[in-house]
């Protein structure tokens, strides 16, 4: 038999009150499973309160702290797009982009837009998508300066 995980666990304490008013058939679903790793104190707290062996694991999204360097980035970042206002795309999928394409061809207000494909090797074919589509497009890279005339700019992880 191979035991049951929960793993990365988070229980609200709205579901927690209703789970708690199926009493025994709770217990015995919690007591199931051969351990419960929770994202935070709060949830532990209630899968415990119902039985089950919980543990705080915690939640890489949020306990990993911001690089130290993060302000300075933010700062350069801010200073190579100027005034520019602009419009994020994050975690685009393949073919999400010529649909953003299409609507930010058709926009009376040509902002920049930022994309940030959900795999960045694919950042080169989004260039050549916009390019086939009459569009100014470009890849961030953090060492030279953003033309003007750049309405698209496509970013990958770490890129800023």
């Amino acid at each position: 038999q191979c035991p049951a995980l929960l793993i990365n666990a988070r229980l609200s304490e709205k579901s927690f009150n209703g789970y708690a008013k199926l009493g025994v058939f709770a217990r015995d679903s919690m007591a199931s499973f051969a351990e419960i790793a929770c994202q935070n104190q709060a949830s532990q707290t209630r899968f415990a309160a119902l039985g089950g062996q919980a543990t705080l694991l915690g939640n890489l999204k949020f306990d990993l702290s911001a690089p130290a360097d993060l302000a300075d980035k933010q700062a350069q970042l801010s200073r190579r797009l100027g005034k520019r206002h602009f419009i994020v795309a994050a975690s685009t999928h393949k073919g999400e982009e010529a649909i953003l394409l299409t609507a930010y061809q058709r926009s009376t207000e040509q902002r920049l837009l930022v994309i940030a494909p959900r795999h960045p090797e694919r950042s080169s074919e989004i260039v050549t998508l916009a390019g086939k589509n009459g569009i100014a497009a470009r890849r961030y890279n953090n060492t030279d300066t953003l033309p003007a005339d750049t309405q698209v700019l496509i970013v990958g992880w770490g890129s800023y």
